[in-house]
């Protein structure tokens, strides 16, 4: 294209490049606020940790997490931070993955939002 000095059709395709990727992310944002906003809902009747802002916020730094991550964050103890992630599996927030000796808590929600082609959602 630019070769034969086809500058403006290339320039139009750049711009509309640019336009899709930056619908996707905002699509990406406003549905992770959304799924934010309903787990924390959730979260605040299903554990005592929904009272945490640490721990709430802890469940949307990554898909998933370990209770080491939430008895550093929050300054609890191993079994008060095995005990809310635990509860959050118990009514369908996290499932809990036994990866070796290690255990993860996945918000899938929230990795779904995260995997899910924008653009064809």
């Amino acid at each position: 294209m630019t070769s034969a000095g086809a500058w403006e059709p290339w320039i139009l395709y750049m711009l509309r490049v640019v336009e899709q990727t930056a619908s996707s992310t905002l699509a990406k944002i406003a549905a992770i606020r959304t799924a934010q906003a309903e787990i924390y809902e959730m979260a605040r009747s299903a554990s005592h940790g929904g009272q945490n802002a640490d721990f709430l916020a802890a469940l949307f730094e990554l898909p998933y997490c370990r209770i080491s991550t939430i008895v550093e964050r929050c300054g609890v103890s191993r079994p008060t931070a095995a005990s809310w992630l635990n509860g959050l599996v118990e009514v369908g927030i996290l499932t809990k993955l036994k990866i070796g000796r290690d255990r993860l808590f996945v918000n899938d929600r929230f990795l779904h939002v995260l995997t899910r082609d924008e653009m064809g959602d």
